[in-house]
């Protein structure tokens, strides 16, 4: 498997080419002429609809968002700095931690300078952690708190190849060692500052967008190991975003559309259903508070969406729900009449319970 994998890393054995979408089109792309890589797709992303939200967040009760724009800003600045960290082309980067904006921007900067995203499951104890990011040869860790930093750092001994962490949440950080620890917003910063002072800077980062090719790996999802030993998948830029084309015409996804991010980040549903469905569709993705609040922020998606009157869905899907989606599913009938009442109200917008919980007319 790790064959493999450093073979996928050197261009070595190219997949074969996936099938096309299908021939429908949406509002957000043409299916006949999509960018080949994801972080092409960003770029189209933040032409095209830059004023449109590309991710909300839910902090403190509080939804947050940003458009396509400012995250192709962010994210360039975000890949600068980690160039300026020593992260290159080839690279693995685990990604630790719930669905958050900056963890999702750590996948899109590691891409975009051509390094491999590796995400590992946020309850993953040091243990399997230790397992995957050994395996995989990480040399940089993205993760969300001092949790994920501790159980790291337990395990250290048997990481040899991992140089540096870097963190969302800065609580409980403050006295640790930062001589091979960074912020996420001061790798940003930092990169920001260079690109602005640096010319050579930019156009290095222009030439690292157009190298990069379909058949590049961009991302490694590791198996549940439910049955035997957890293995690594490598999935190819253009091999994600054909299957994820293909079921974005089908369900007629567009830019106006929002999903909630409630699947674990590390599982290939969350890449599919909303990272590269996102890319492709160009709709938002909305990150929950927390796990335990996800079910009331996908109501309040609902009830409070900015743009109510207009066609848009929100979505909550998965093939197989977990807890929020059975939840979901057998919304309280108190609930789903006080839903449909206020979304009566609501001119252009029918909500039914499953699925496509709220949709406009088309």
């Amino acid at each position: 498997n790790k064959a493999a994998i450093r073979a996928a890393r050197g261009n070595i054995a190219t997949p074969p080419q996936g099938r096309g979408p299908r021939g429908g089109k949406t509002v957000a792309h043409d299916a006949g002429g999509l960018p080949n890589t994801f972080t092409r797709l960003l770029v189209r992303n933040a032409e095209l609809y830059g004023s449109r939200p590309a991710m909300r967040h839910k902090d403190l009760g509080i939804w947050q968002s940003w458009t396509w724009a400012q995250t192709l800003d962010i994210v360039r600045a975000y890949a600068a700095g980690l160039h300026r960290l020593g992260l290159k082309r080839g690279d693995t980067i685990a990604i630790v931690g719930a669905n958050r904006p900056k963890l999702y921007r750590s996948v899109m900067a590691a891409q975009m300078i051509g390094a491999i995203p590796v995400p590992v499951y946020a309850d993953a104890v040091a243990d399997e952690l230790r397992y995957v990011l050994a395996h995989a040869e990480v040399r940089f860790a993205a993760v969300e708190d001092q949790e994920q930093v501790d159980k790291i750092q337990s395990v250290l001994d048997h990481l040899p190849k991992l140089e540096r962490m870097i963190y969302d949440e800065a609580r409980g950080l403050r006295d640790y060692d930062h001589s091979s620890l960074n912020a996420i917003d001061d790798v940003i910063a930092d990169g920001r500052k260079a690109l602005a002072a640096e010319p050579e800077l930019r156009q290095w980062l222009d030439a690292e967008i157009a190298a990069g090719k379909g058949s590049d790996p961009s991302i490694i999802l590791y198996t549940s190991g439910t049955t035997g030993v957890s293995k690594g998948v490598v999935l190819t830029n253009e091999r994600s975003i054909a299957a994820a084309a293909d079921t974005v015409a089908f369900d007629h996804l567009d830019e106006t559309d929002v999903a909630l991010a409630y699947l674990p980040l590390a599982w290939v549903g969350d890449h599919y259903l909303n990272y590269a469905q996102g890319m492709v569709a160009a709709f938002c993705t909305a990150c929950p508070e927390n796990a335990e609040t996800a079910m009331a922020s996908l109501i309040a998606q609902l009830l409070d969406d900015p743009e109510p009157a207009a066609a848009h869905r929100i979505g909550c899907r998965g093939s197989q729900p977990g807890r929020l989606g059975r939840a979901v599913l057998d919304l309280d009938a108190d609930v789903v009449v006080g839903l449909d009442d206020d979304l009566e109200r609501r001119p252009g917008v029918q909500h039914s319970v499953g699925g496509q919980l709220a949709e406009g007319d088309d």
